[in-house]
């Protein structure tokens, strides 16, 4: 099932083991989480801001290379995290991206502008999205959830394995405004991320609405506050 969450995000062997697993106290760097669970030298990070700047060198005085939206997931080397300047993240080449007719070269973000794996934690209560239908290409992933997080996941795809296979137990993990939904069974698969709008309480996967979702009533929302509540 592996391929299925490389599809959202666009970049071999990432992150979903990590989204499976909330950060542990006093974990606020990707360094240690990823290099000892995921055991390779990418990983990826998604963009938490409407815009970050992407820099040519760890300084905010110099002119930036780009700037990439929310939602736009990015290479990280995990090899230079020990030695990157505090508040930065090294980001390895891009290559082409819309807009530009050149290649992006590697370059630099600011740590308070993206989420790594090991910020997700736990939604706990007052998850507001009942249902919701994800599509990317030819997979599709209808996700039914309860409030407190847990989910249920049911696969399609063009290929008849995939369709046969049963639904799976999931579980909602939250970094900001950023979502993960994951396989509860530990080295499962990680289904998609999405970006989550608290104004609305809904989905974004990749950015833009999902076209089919559908949120709890609000009389079991109305004492909820916008942002689902969260494990310590």
């Amino acid at each position: 099932m592996q391929s299925t969450f490389l599809r959202d995000v666009g970049v071999a062997l990432v992150t979903f083991v990590c989204l499976a697993c909330p950060a542990k106290a006093g974990e606020d760097d990707i360094s240690s989480k990823a290099l000892s669970i995921l055991k390779m030298p990418l990983t990826t990070v998604r963009v938490a801001v409407e815009a970050a700047p992407f820099y040519p060198v760890p300084d905010t005085n110099s002119e930036p290379i780009w700037s990439f939206g929310w939602m736009a997931h990015l290479s990280v080397d995990e090899r230079q995290m020990p030695d990157a300047p505090h508040g930065w993240i090294s980001i390895k080449k891009i290559g082409k991206v819309k807009g530009r007719k050149d290649d992006i070269p590697e370059g630099w973000v600011r740590r308070r502008d993206v989420v790594i794996p090991g910020d997700y934690k736990k939604v706990i209560g007052c998850w507001p999205v009942k249902s919701v239908v994800y599509v990317g290409g030819d997979y599709a992933a209808e996700v039914t959830f309860e409030m407190d997080g847990s989910a249920r996941v049911k696969e399609w795809g063009d290929e008849e394995w995939i369709n046969q296979q049963p639904a799976h137990q999931a579980h909602v993990y939250m970094a900001r405004n950023i979502v993960a939904i994951s396989a509860v069974k530990r080295g499962g698969p990680g289904f998609f991320t999405s970006g989550y709008r608290p104004a609305e309480r809904k989905l974004y996967p990749e950015g833009a609405p999902a076209d089919e979702q559908e949120l709890f009533p609000e009389v079991l929302l109305k004492d909820c506050p916008s942002v689902p509540l969260l494990a310590p």
